[in-house]
């Protein structure tokens, strides 16, 4: 810990940061704290809605961090992930494809080579495992459980997920259920939800979705009441 406290304070690393945090200018997050150690940075490509995208990303001891390239080193639409919530797992069939889980987002991303997707995830764990080491946390997080999905790509579904028969086109627009990320029409996700570490306002989620979640609730609700009327 004192090595890395000690490598954070050194003057390289102190500039490397302001270069990464100036390179996304005012509409970035700060990014000089105590501490944080920049350990690498890459071009990947990230699996979007509709296309595979360029993003640069850069690995921080505590965070990682990505943009999309612009002029001359410049970067915009940052995105911040803390490591202690964020996991990462390989793509069965894809060796050069790495699926990334956080409570706030969650996608795919490929890389040049498979050697390369193998040394973002080798780091990516580490520094996760260390995060939550620090404050006492189990290794282990589950994307299932504590993340959000991620969507499927809109080439992926030519017909509703959901009912089956819905065919997308001009009118019939496709729609992603926030819970699950497939892709459904509007009459399969005309339902809301509250996920707090996705949004301050409801999302859209599938009727499949919206019944489990209804009925946990209610589960909970029942759990609650039977208790304080045991008290």
């Amino acid at each position: 810990m004192e090595k890395l406290e000690a490598l954070a304070a050194e003057p390289q690393n102190q500039a490397l940061i302001k270069r990464v945090e100036d390179a996304f200018g005012s509409a970035g997050a700060p990014l000089q704290k105590p501490g944080r150690l920049l350990l690498g940075e890459g071009t990947l490509s990230k699996v979007c809605r509709k296309s595979e995208q360029l993003r640069q990303f850069f690995l921080f001891n505590d965070i990682l961090i990505y943009g999309m390239p612009q002029f001359r080193g410049s970067y915009t639409k940052q995105r911040v992930l803390e490591l202690i919530s964020l996991s990462v797992q390989p793509v069965p069939g894809q060796p050069r494809a790495l699926d990334l889980h956080s409570p706030q987002k969650s996608f795919r991303v490929v890389c040049n080579t498979a050697a390369e997707a193998e040394q973002w995830a080798q780091r990516i764990r580490l520094c996760s495992e260390d995060c939550r080491r620090r404050l006492g946390l189990s290794a282990g997080i589950s994307p299932a459980a504590e993340t959000s999905p991620i969507w499927v790509p809109d080439s992926a579904a030519s017909v509703c997920m959901h009912c089956k028969t819905a065919q997308f086109g001009v009118v019939n627009r496709r729609h992603h259920c926030r819970r699950c990320g497939a892709v459904v029409c509007a009459p399969c996700s005309n339902r809301t939800w509250l996920f707090p570490s996705i949004s301050a306002t409801p999302q859209r989620v599938c009727l499949t979705c919206y019944n489990k979640l209804s009925s946990h609730s209610t589960a909970g609700a029942s759990s609650s009441a039977n208790a304080d009327q045991s008290e």
